[in-house]
């Protein structure tokens, strides 16, 4: 590259080979460097052969005069366009690579940043499945662009991220993957791209399902890199194979209500009984449970409910639907209820009634009153804890039955 900024007017460049009586030996000329914003700057980018002599003639443009400064910066040679992508097939796999002295085509889309200075890589994926592209360990925090198709104009984007960051990429076995590395605003330097499973969640395997404590519970989790185990193919397994666990003991008998909210992540939610893979008791299961958005969070929502009994271990499995191959993340919710026992009661002064209950710690109550056990009106106030005491107010009419209930636990419809 050479270019006449610093000049003091005007420039016309032009790049000779040979001498600079041979003019046609020309290899390149430059009136302004910024066509779209024309300047005094004038450049040549051209490629040069070692031994050969270049030689450069700078002109004042309309016959303008003054002070030359002659900037020459040399590259090495490097292939960077499309055509000459670097073909991977491995997996896993590391390779290293720059994108010193590269340039973006003509035809090229931009890849997560606004760079210029892209390399291209074909991988072929030998396996179907979740896997991690990365560029973490690159000497310059690298946009990651990734593409299907042959022809630079004519490539679909699958997925890009800027900053050096990982991306996760659901792929099919045979299937060719352009991958391009950039970075922003003309970072340079070394490459390190690499393709594996990624970590995997702490409870992959059923022998690491994670306990969940108390009444309730709401888990930000994800089964991406999940997998399932050897030996669990015994268990029913209808699902994309991205299986993570966990186990809750029930304190007492009562109802159950388990969601797992997906956002975008299709799910199939199972629960079990026993003590190994080998010996588990399907309980409950859905893998299509949809409620309108008013009800539920997301349309995507599974949830089962079920009775439980007192010292027994669910073990809860969340895996992928059968047709999402890719995991990611999703929120698991727990609630367990008890229909609070209520002890007789006694009539207060002034037409008001007190009784005594026993409910669950941390567990909101509310008084509901009802003439005919069929038709029932909530009353004001909010009950919490084991211990209750609960006062009905004058004036509930003709009312003469009372129950607690639990409304924390959203309502099958």
């Amino acid at each position: 590259m050479v270019t006449t900024l610093g000049s003091r007017f005007d420039t016309v460049l032009t790049a000779y080979a040979s001498n600079v009586d041979n003019l046609t030996g020309i290899v390149a000329e430059n009136d302004d460097l910024q066509l779209t914003n024309p300047t005094q700057t004038s450049g040549v980018k051209i490629p040069v052969q070692k031994g050969v002599v270049y030689e450069f003639a700078v002109d004042g443009k309309n016959g303008e005069t003054g002070e030359i400064a002659l900037t020459i910066i040399f590259s090495y040679a490097v292939k960077d366009d499309f055509a000459s992508r670097k073909m991977i097939n491995a997996f896993p796999l590391t390779t290293s690579g720059s994108n010193r002295g590269s340039s973006r085509q003509f035809d090229e889309p931009y890849h997560a940043v606004a760079g210029r200075n892209s390399v291209w890589w074909q991988w072929t994926a030998p396996i179907a499945g979740s896997v991690r592209i990365s560029t973490k360990g690159s000497s310059f925090p690298a946009g990651l662009a990734v593409y299907t198709g042959s022809v630079l104009r004519e490539l679909t984007s699958l997925t890009s991220i800027s900053g050096g960051n990982d991306l996760n990429l659901a792929v099919e076995a045979g299937q060719k993957y352009q991958l391009a590395v950039d970075g922003a605003y003309g970072d340079t330097g070394d490459i390190e791209l690499r393709i594996d499973r990624g970590e995997p969640p702490g409870n992959d395997d059923f022998i690491h399902a994670t306990p969940i404590p108390g009444a309730k519970a709401e888990i930000a989790a994800s089964n991406l890199y999940a997998s399932v185990e050897p030996g669990e193919e015994v268990v029913r397994t209808i699902g994309g194979g991205r299986t993570v666990w966990w186990s809750w003991t029930a304190p007492t008998n009562g109802l159950i209500t388990v969601r797992a909210i997906g956002g975008s992540l299709n799910t199939d939610l199972m629960l079990f009984t026993g003590t190994a893979l080998s010996n588990l008791r399907l309980v409950a299961e859905n893998d299509n449970f949809l409620l309108t958005p008013t009800i539920l969070d997301h349309p995507l929502d599974r949830r089962l409910s079920i009775d439980v009994e007192t010292g027994v271990t669910y073990f809860i499995r969340v895996d992928n639907s059968q047709y999402a191959r890719a995991g990611g993340p999703f929120i698991l919710k727990l609630d367990f209820s008890r229909p609070p026992k209520i002890l007789p009661g006694v009539s207060l002064q002034n037409g008001m009634f007190r009784f005594k209950a026993t409910g669950l710690a941390g567990i909101v109550y509310h008084v509901q009153t009802s003439e005919n056990l069929r038709d029932w009106t909530g009353l004001p106030g909010d009950y919490v804890g084991e211990d209750l005491t609960v006062i009905i107010p004058s004036g509930t009419g003709r009312a003469g039955f009372f129950r607690l209930v639990d409304n924390s636990v959203l309502p099958l419809r």
